[in-house]
Protein backbone atom coordinates (compact mmCIF):
# COMPACT_ATOMS: atom_id res chain seq x y z
CA UNK A 1 0.00 0.00 0.00
CA UNK A 2 1.68 3.58 -0.68
CA UNK A 3 0.46 5.71 1.70
CA UNK A 4 0.73 9.96 1.05
CA UNK A 5 2.70 12.14 3.27
CA UNK A 6 -0.27 13.59 4.35
CA UNK A 7 -2.04 10.04 4.93
CA UNK A 8 0.76 8.77 7.23
CA UNK A 9 0.73 12.60 8.79
CA UNK A 10 -3.36 12.03 8.84
CA UNK A 11 -2.35 8.47 10.63
CA UNK A 12 -0.11 9.90 13.12
CA UNK A 13 -2.65 12.88 14.38
CA UNK A 14 -5.15 10.50 14.67
CA UNK A 15 -2.83 8.00 17.45
CA UNK A 16 -2.40 10.78 19.08
CA UNK A 17 -5.95 11.90 19.71
CA UNK A 18 -7.20 8.46 20.55
CA UNK A 19 -4.39 8.23 22.94
CA UNK A 20 -5.65 11.83 24.29
CA UNK A 21 -9.18 10.08 24.38
CA UNK A 22 -7.76 6.25 25.97
CA UNK A 23 -6.02 8.65 28.89
CA UNK A 24 -9.36 10.91 29.53
CA UNK A 25 -10.61 7.47 30.24
CA UNK A 26 -8.86 6.22 32.43
CA UNK A 27 -8.76 9.35 34.15
CA UNK A 28 -12.68 8.89 34.47
CA UNK A 29 -12.12 5.52 36.25
CA UNK A 30 -8.95 5.32 37.52
CA UNK A 31 -9.97 4.91 41.35
CA UNK A 32 -13.18 2.25 40.17
CA UNK A 33 -12.40 -1.07 41.40
CA UNK A 34 -15.17 -2.36 38.72
CA UNK A 35 -13.07 -0.92 35.69
CA UNK A 36 -9.54 -2.24 36.70
CA UNK A 37 -9.56 -4.13 33.83
CA UNK A 38 -10.44 -1.98 31.63
CA UNK A 39 -7.85 1.16 32.61
CA UNK A 40 -5.39 -1.86 32.54
CA UNK A 41 -6.65 -2.74 29.19
CA UNK A 42 -6.33 1.23 27.64
CA UNK A 43 -3.14 1.65 29.23
CA UNK A 44 -1.64 -1.29 27.01
CA UNK A 45 -3.40 0.15 24.08
CA UNK A 46 -2.27 3.72 24.69
CA UNK A 47 1.78 1.97 24.84
CA UNK A 48 1.31 0.09 21.71
CA UNK A 49 -0.66 3.20 19.86
CA UNK A 50 2.54 5.17 21.41
CA UNK A 51 5.18 2.93 19.83
CA UNK A 52 3.68 2.17 16.63
CA UNK A 53 3.37 6.12 15.67
CA UNK A 54 6.96 6.19 16.56
CA UNK A 55 7.59 3.81 14.15
CA UNK A 56 5.33 5.59 11.57
CA UNK A 57 6.91 8.61 12.17
CA UNK A 58 10.36 7.60 12.16
CA UNK A 59 9.85 5.89 8.37
CA UNK A 60 8.22 8.99 7.50
CA UNK A 61 11.67 11.01 8.44
CA UNK A 62 13.47 7.96 5.84
CA UNK A 63 10.97 8.67 3.10
CA UNK A 64 11.96 11.34 0.53
CA UNK A 65 8.69 12.95 -1.09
Amino acid sequence: MDLSFKDIKFIIESFDNLMVKYQERINQIEDLDEYEDEVSDLGNDIMFLSSLRKKIDDSLKDISF
